[in-house]
């Protein structure tokens, strides 16, 4: 194909009419938005699920399997005779809940046993003086660098949340270095404090939400398995992050299936932008028939204007997309957190798929 010839069509289309000279600009445009709704939805998708998993092994840390029950939890006279009479001391006690600051920032709220070799990805007992810490003073929580940064506490100050046992003041006991992002994402939302106090706080006096199972061999599993109570069970600590995968999915395919109707509406407004730019140059067309120009020059001609116009509507829209992705995962991860269970995100998750898909789609 001449250059010549694909010259000869944008020149006609630039030199008509004021409604034809916006035919570029509006596919442009219905690129650009198609594959920005497409692509700010997939980054959503994607950094809730990333902050889930994230979340969920922080709260499981080391532990492989864990001790649930149906209802409200275990007793923890069971931790005690485990531990006591039957020498267990691979397991570790956890009070989990979800907390709320007057400022109406959602937390998770982590009750451990420092001594029981917490499984917590923010255990205070890791740190010198991080059990008498949580242990000697009431109300006291650890909490990261960068969540104490969010809720305007250092260390020692106390501030008070909203549980639905009622109101309940924590002191910032201890606040922690996050070395890196990925434990950034993971903690930003982690209160961790004593078993007592999460029980105070949440109103679970007695019950435990589950038992962690640290270290253990196998004989000791089997042994473990068989003093379980009869509405308690031994589970994989992954299982969690499944679950939560399995909880938001039909919240997620919804979110897709609305991006794509987005893309399909795109779709629809190019192919009538481009039609319509086709049909209004017809008289040109005819000319360059008459001057020796083939029709597969032409087709060709065209499809290389629709190309530009889909690189730079992609372009544009992967621009579009990421911004408008930063304001949706919010609104996402609100969602998630006011059905399901407690998120946060600090960071998006960008990947080279999530660009490939959106060039791929726009293109």
């Amino acid at each position: 194909m001449s250059p010549l010839v694909l010259r000869g069509l944008i020149g006609g289309q630039k030199g008509g009419s004021r409604t034809q000279r916006l035919l570029a600009p509006l596919c442009v445009v219905g690129v650009a938005l198609a594959v920005a709704v497409v692509m700010a939805v997939d980054l959503a998708n994607e950094s809730a699920r990333r902050a889930m998993r994230l979340s969920a092994s922080a709260m499981s840390g080391a532990a492989g399997r864990r001790i649930v029950s149906a209802g409200d939890g275990l007793p923890e006279e069971f931790y005690a005779e485990l531990r006591v009479e039957h020498g267990l001391r691979g397991v570790a006690p956890v009070v989990e809940g979800s907390v709320t600051t007057d400022s109406g920032v959602r937390l998770r709220l982590l009750g451990i046993d420092p001594f029981a070799g917490s499984a917590s990805g923010l255990s205070a007992a890791r740190r010198p003086g991080g059990e008498r810490l949580l242990l000697t003073t009431p109300g006291a929580v650890a909490l990261s660098d960068d969540l104490a940064a969010r809720l305007g506490v250092s260390r020692g100050d106390a501030f008070t949340v909203r549980t639905s046992a009622g109101e309940y003041r924590l002191v910032a006991a201890d606040v922690l270095a996050t070395e890196s992002a990925t434990r950034r994402d993971a903690l930003a939302d982690l209160l961790v404090a004593d078993i007592a106090t999460a029980q105070e706080a949440l109103g679970t006096l007695g019950r435990l939400t589950r038992i962690d199972v640290v270290a253990m061999s196998d004989p000791d599993i089997v042994r473990l398995g068989a003093l379980l109570p009869p509405s308690a069970t031994i589970v994989p600590a992954s299982e969690r992050a499944d679950t939560l995968d399995a909880m938001t999915r039909a919240f997620r395919v919804n979110l897709t299936a609305m991006s794509l109707l987005a893309l399909v509406f795109g779709m629809f407004l190019v192919h009538s932008a481009v039609s319509f730019s086709v049909v209004r140059r017809r008289h040109l067309m005819g000319t360059l028939r008459v001057l020796g120009v083939t029709p597969r020059e032409l087709r060709v001609a065209l499809v290389v204007e629709a190309a530009l116009i889909g690189l730079a509507g992609t372009a544009l829209g992967l621009v579009l997309g990421s911004l408008v992705g930063r304001g949706l995962v919010h609104l996402v991860t609100r969602t998630i957190s006011d059905l399901y269970f407690v998120v946060t995100v600090r960071s998006m998750a960008f990947s080279g798929l999530t660009i490939a898909k959106g060039v791929a789609l726009g293109v």
